[in-house]
């Protein structure tokens, strides 16, 4: 957000309160990221407010921390958070965009927000200084896929296509190119970037 340049800066302001991470208190999981996210939040405002070049930046963001078997997520905007399990590809996250906002308002039915015009419009982003981290868990189980995605991917691309080329009996690296081979034959050019994680 705020333009390519911006928004790479507010990504890796973002991210980087995650590297040094190695574990977290039990039973704290989710607290924790939140406070990760509301931390970035803070941090980019900041740093937009001193540098009339940046003002408008802000980005996306979504987090998974894993232990003993269990994945706890948090995120903010309109990335996604996938699980695929066996045949199923399930999203678990909930874009944080104006349709959705309305969707939950009853102003439009569920069936709408994919056509509605502010299906891409952020509700949430991290670097405002209003955001508000969702959070969540779940149990994993052997072979599951969790896919992290940027909206550069499943905008280009519905869950069964996505389900399609990430089926394939193939490497990590290989489902990965998949699908960015699959965006760029269909649009050509967007941000896209895509973790996949396999549980073994």
């Amino acid at each position: 957000m705020g333009g390519p340049a911006s928004g790479e800066i507010a990504a890796q302001m973002a991210i980087s309160n995650f590297e040094e991470i190695q574990d977290i208190d039990h039973g704290k999981e989710l607290d924790f990221l939140k406070e990760q996210f509301l931390k970035s939040d803070k941090r980019i405002l900041q740093t937009a407010n001193q540098n009339p070049d940046i003002e408008a930046m802000g980005t996306t963001l979504i987090a998974v921390f894993i232990k003993n078997q269990k994945a706890y997520w948090s995120h903010v905007g309109d990335s996604r958070l996938f699980l695929l399990r066996k045949t199923r590809l399930k999203q678990i996250t909930k874009d944080q965009t104006f349709a959705r906002f309305l969707f939950n308002e009853g102003e439009i039915t569920k069936e709408q927000i994919p056509t509605h015009y502010s299906q891409y419009i952020l509700d949430q982003c991290i670097g405002h200084g209003d955001c508000e981290p969702e959070t969540g868990s779940f149990l994993l189980k052997k072979n599951d896929f969790l896919i992290l995605s940027t909206d550069g991917l499943h905008k280009v691309l519905d869950q069964k296509k996505m389900k399609d080329l990430l089926s394939f009996d193939v490497s990590i690296k290989t489902k990965t190119e998949k699908l960015f081979q699959k965006v760029l034959e269909v649009k050509g050019n967007d941000d896209i970037s895509v973790i996949i994680l396999h549980v073994l």
